[in-house]
């Protein structure tokens, strides 16, 4: 028998309010956000960010982060304490969270950007979009790199769906 794996593409975000919207930007990479919120448009706002804990490392290029950044990540914390975020800065949650309760994260901590990756819908992304536009709170997308060499939901089943009753 032969085996082959398929790539699962994620499903497209079907959020587009973010292209009228003033309060949200988009940005190509994690750097790009943090220049972004080193501008004096930004350098007073306390941050949001629900990008994970993968680009720590870069979050300590904002300037005061230990003042005015908050993270909301796994309650898997060693790392950002190791970087120098405050604990009382850290909100260790399990997501993906409703529009409300992004609401109230935002309000709680008075958050003024919040940084979120294009994820996609079961990332929770348009509820943090909704909940941005909702509070009046910036927010900085960064946008999912192209993704090549796979298929989407719908092909994948109905591929399997076609080959699956020819083998039975």
């Amino acid at each position: 028998r032969n085996i082959f794996y398929v790539r699962v593409l994620r499903e497209e975000n079907t959020v587009e309010a973010g292209n009228n919207a003033d309060n949200i930007i988009y940005t190509e990479t994690m750097k790009d956000a943090v220049r972004l919120l080193n501008d004096d448009r930004f350098i007073h706002k306390n941050v949001l960010m629900t990008t994970g804990s993968k680009n720590i490392p870069e979050y300590v290029h904002i300037k005061d982060f230990k003042d005015r950044l908050y993270l909301r990540l796994l309650p898997m914390m060693e790392s950002a304490i190791q970087a120098g975020i405050m604990p009382a800065h850290l909100i260790g949650m399990q997501g993906p969270f409703s529009q409300e309760l992004n609401e109230a994260v935002i309000r709680q901590f008075n958050i003024g950007v919040l940084v979120t990756k294009e994820s996609g819908n079961n990332g929770g992304y348009e509820e943090k979009i909704s909940a941005t536009l909702n509070t009046g709170t910036d927010c900085i997308v960064i946008r999912r790199p192209l993704e090549n060499g796979g298929k989407n939901l719908s092909e994948i089943i109905a591929y399997l769906e076609e080959n699956i009753d020819s083998q039975c």
